[in-house]
């Protein structure tokens, strides 16, 4: 097994589906048990986690001279959820059309507007095209950090309306993080500190899906 430092996007099925190996394989062995302990899901990692995968085999598939050479591969896919909402109401019930895939694909969101899909391992930006309302969602598959993490916490604060979407990675230090959470907090009736205490960060979670 080789250390591999994770960056932006990448995830445990992602990083698999590249190896060709199995991803639970992957986070059961010894070597990534510290990494297990600190995160939920191995799909769900942040920019800088330590994560132990195998050596790649050599690349390279048998070939006949002087002939057509036909390879096929299967891609994985993992399953995609996002929740929608316009304002403070979810956007039920709405029919879509999932462009960035190879071929778009028709989708509708539940009662709760919960968006439901699966997109291939190797497809990172989507987008979720709505004519009633017309409206356009960009979706990063991979890219949602851990809600242990300050980058976690904006992210979730930005796709909840709190936050600029300017501020995603520099709401720390500018101090929007702080003013986004107290106004979370005010929202979901808890005391409004603008600290992220074990509360806030259920009730983040919760209002989130993730």
């Amino acid at each position: 097994m080789r250390p591999h430092v994770v960056r932006q996007g990448e995830y445990l099925s992602q990083l698999a589906a590249r190896l060709g190996v199995d991803a639970d394989d992957i986070w059961q062995d010894p070597a990534n048990a510290e990494l297990r302990e600190r995160r939920t899901s191995g799909d769900m990692l942040a920019p800088g986690d330590v994560i132990h995968l195998p050596d790649e085999p050599p690349s390279g598939s048998s070939v006949r001279a002087r002939s057509s050479n036909r390879y096929q591969a299967v891609i994985p896919t993992v399953p995609v959820e996002v929740r929608l909402e316009v304002g403070d109401e979810p956007l039920a019930n709405a029919r879509c059309t999932i462009e960035g895939l190879a071929q778009p694909l028709e989708a509708e969101t539940d009662g709760d507007g919960l968006l439901r899909f699966d997109a291939p391992t190797n497809v990172e930006e989507l987008r979720a095209c709505f004519t009633e309302p017309n409206l356009t969602f960009a979706i990063r598959v991979g890219h949602l950090d851990p809600i242990e993490e300050p980058s976690g916490v904006a992210d979730r604060l930005v796709n909840l309306g709190y936050l600029d979407e300017s501020a995603r990675r520099s709401a720390a230090s500018e101090g929007r993080l702080f003013t986004a959470l107290r106004d979370f907090q005010r929202d979901h009736d808890l005391e409004p500190t603008g600290e992220l205490d074990d509360a806030t960060r259920d009730a983040l979670r919760d209002a989130h899906g993730a």
